[in-house]
């Protein structure tokens, strides 16, 4: 709930400078990604605060499989269709809508296996989120090149180019912290670089990629 609180601002932010950009108002455009990045910044100290608060033995040994989901599958009795087994991914954190709506506001994107994994976690969304961000990402790629309009916007404006890329930076920084983290908490413990989160993905190969691939979008 602590990192939804710290985004907050972020996410307001985010909708601001649709119109911002609309007006041609470079100060606004600068401001709001000021505050996205600041956002972005308190998020990855709030994920630090961990070490101090779970032991990543307690966490591994003790908290986790409960967010692994059911990959054998359940059978829920009383339904329509009470032989089937049921299969569902455990809890993520790229179900959250929070990281996806900055990624799309810097316009970054992602392919292949990865856009799937991401694509296929919007679904355990709530539906009011999921609208959200196809309603964003729908603002924010309206030029005829179906390009973020952020992205053209500061290309074409110079001065906005060192505000932008501390925002990219700060999202790389947060998918570090959030690397690190699994590191410590799940790789370290199962002495195993090709487990799987919590959501099911391959965290080695995901949470590399996403960072890579997002540091690939600096101006």
């Amino acid at each position: 709930m602590r990192i939804e609180l710290a985004a907050a601002p972020g996410i307001k932010a985010v909708i601001d400078c649709i119109e911002a950009i609309k007006k041609d108002d470079q100060q606004e455009v600068m401001r709001c990604l000021k505050i996205v990045t600041d956002c972005i910044s308190s998020i990855t100290g709030i994920m630090k605060e961990m070490y101090y608060e779970c032991d990543p033995s307690v966490f591994y040994n003790k908290l986790r499989s409960f967010f692994s989901g059911s990959k054998e599958g359940i059978q829920y009795e009383g339904t329509e269709d009470p032989d089937t087994f049921r299969t569902y991914p455990g809890a993520s954190g790229v179900q959250s809508s929070i990281i996806p709506l900055f990624d799309i506001f810097l316009g970054i994107e992602f392919e292949g296996g990865t856009k799937s994994f991401l694509d296929g976690m919007k679904v355990r969304m709530p539906l009011e989120h999921r609208q959200f961000l196809t309603d964003m990402k729908n603002e924010y790629k309206k030029d005829e090149f179906s390009h973020s309009i952020l992205r053209t916007y500061v290309e074409l404006h110079s001065c906005s180019k060192d505000t932008y890329n501390s925002c990219v930076k700060a999202l790389v920084a947060f998918r570090q912290e959030h690397i690190d983290l699994v590191t410590n908490y799940i790789l370290k413990p199962s002495n195993d670089t090709a487990t799987e989160g919590t959501g099911g993905s391959t965290l080695e190969i995901f949470l590399t990629k996403t960072k890579e691939k997002t540091k690939s979008f600096e101006l």
